[in-house]
């Protein structure tokens, strides 16, 4: 019995994980889009990044051409005023954790971490993420990886 309660939650826990990163590289995708389009540049000129706050609370930032210009809000990477399907009370425990490992497993700051969100065709075809200390290269960051712990769904309610 508790082998198939087992099985049952693995295989809930890798459909909300599979779930959440569709929907997590479909914004990414868009935002990286939409925010092209209003600066007149390729997808490939502009970037998003996550930095740790303190204890891991992620904000966010836009770049052109790996060059920050302005912090944004959640809303406005999803391009919407309000969020009516609360994809930031979802998507932030997720990001804090991530900064939290990187910061434990890199020995760093939480506050030193970043996580570049990036395409490398001008259709935006791929998303690609890779983390930086300060800046400097760590290494590339899957979305499996990036979702790998508290997919729960305790998590989601």
């Amino acid at each position: 019995m508790e082998n198939k309660q087992q099985y049952k939650q693995s295989k809930i826990k890798k459909m909300l994980s599979e779930l959440i990163t569709k929907e997590t590289k479909s914004v990414m995708k868009k935002a990286l889009l939409r925010f092209s389009k209003e600066k007149g540049i390729a997808p490939t000129e502009n970037q998003l990044l996550i930095c740790g706050g303190p204890e891991g609370m992620p904000f966010y930032k836009y770049m052109v051409n790996f060059k920050p210009e302005n912090t944004l809000t959640f809303n406005e990477i999803l391009g919407v005023t309000f969020d009516f399907k609360s994809r930031e009370v979802l998507a932030t425990p997720f990001m804090q954790n991530a900064i939290m490992r990187l910061s434990t497993e890199k020995e760093l700051s939480p506050q030193d971490i970043q996580i570049m969100i990036f395409t490398s065709t001008d259709k935006c075809k791929d998303v690609n993420l890779f983390a930086y200390n300060n800046g400097k290269k760590i290494q590339p960051v899957t979305f499996e990886w990036l979702f790998k712990e508290g997919v729960e769904l305790k998590d989601l309610m």
